[in-house]
C-alpha cells in the first residue's frame, strides 16, 4: 500500500518568465499571459504545500530553465525536488514523467499548474485513493480535458491515441482505462484557464 511520504505530487510547469499562454496571450499580449500564469502557478504551488502529499517534484519544460525553479523553490517554507519533461507531444512526457514515480510500493499524481480552483482537498481525496486500492484516478476539466491524472502502477496505454488540446481528451482518456479494464475514480471537475473566456469566471487572475 503507497502512503503519503511514498506518493509523489508531480507539477509540469513553465518558467513564467517565458513563452507561455500562447492563446492568451494571442489577445492579452505575452505580459498579460504571463502575469496570469504567474498567479497560477503560485497558487497550484501553494495548494500543493497545504495538501498531505510529502514528495513534491516539479517537472520543467526544458532543462534550461531547471536552474530557475531550483533557485524559486530553495524559497519555499516546504522541500521541493526538480526534474525536467521529456521531449514529445503530452502523451509522452506525461507517461515518462509518471512511470519514473510508480511501482510496487509508490504511486504518483500529475498536475497541470494552469489550475484556477483546485483544493488541497482534491489532493488529499487523490492520495487517499491511490493509497488504498490499485486504481487510478482522473480529475475532469471543464473544458473537456483533466487535470489530474494519478495510478499506482504504468498504464502507458491510456496516453495513446488522445487527441490533445481537444475536448475529447478526458472522453478518450477514460474509455482507454474502461477497455483496459483498470479501475478509476473520478476527482471534482476543475477549471483550467487556456483561453481569454476562461478568465471571465476569475476576473481576478486580471487583476
Amino acid at each position: 500500500m503507497a502512503s503519503s511520504d511514498s506518493t509523489t505530487l508531480i507539477l509540469f510547469a513553465k518558467n513564467p518568465d517565458g513563452i507561455v499562454k500562447t492563446r492568451l496571450a494571442s489577445v492579452l499580449g505575452m505580459r498579460a499571459a504571463q502575469n496570469v500564469y504567474q498567479r497560477l502557478l503560485t497558487r497550484t504551488m501553494e495548494v500543493v504545500e497545504a495538501s498531505l502529499f510529502q514528495r513534491r517534484l516539479v517537472m520543467v519544460a526544458n532543462a534550461a530553465d531547471h536552474d530557475h525553479f531550483e533557485q524559486r523553490l530553495a524559497q519555499r517554507p516546504v522541500l521541493w525536488e526538480v526534474g525536467v519533461q521529456c521531449q514529445g507531444d503530452l502523451g509522452r512526457r506525461m507517461r515518462t514523467a509518471l512511470a519514473g514515480c510508480v511501482g510496487e510500493d509508490s504511486a504518483a499524481l500529475l498536475i497541470g499548474s494552469d489550475l484556477a480552483d483546485i483544493e488541497a482537498s482534491d489532493l488529499n481525496e487523490a492520495l487517499l485513493l491511490l493509497a488504498d486500492a490499485d486504481q487510478c484516478v482522473i480529475g475532469p476539466a471543464v473544458d473537456g480535458g483533466y487535470w489530474a491524472f494519478g495510478c499506482r502502477s504504468s498504464v502507458p496505454e491510456v496516453f495513446e491515441q488522445v487527441s490533445w488540446s481537444s475536448g475529447a481528451v478526458y472522453r478518450q482518456t477514460t474509455s482507454q482505462l474502461d477497455a483496459l479494464g483498470v479501475s478509476w475514480h473520478r476527482l471534482p471537475t476543475r477549471h483550467d484557464i487556456d483561453r481569454p473566456h476562461d478568465l471571465e469566471r476569475f476576473p481576478s487572475l486580471l487583476a
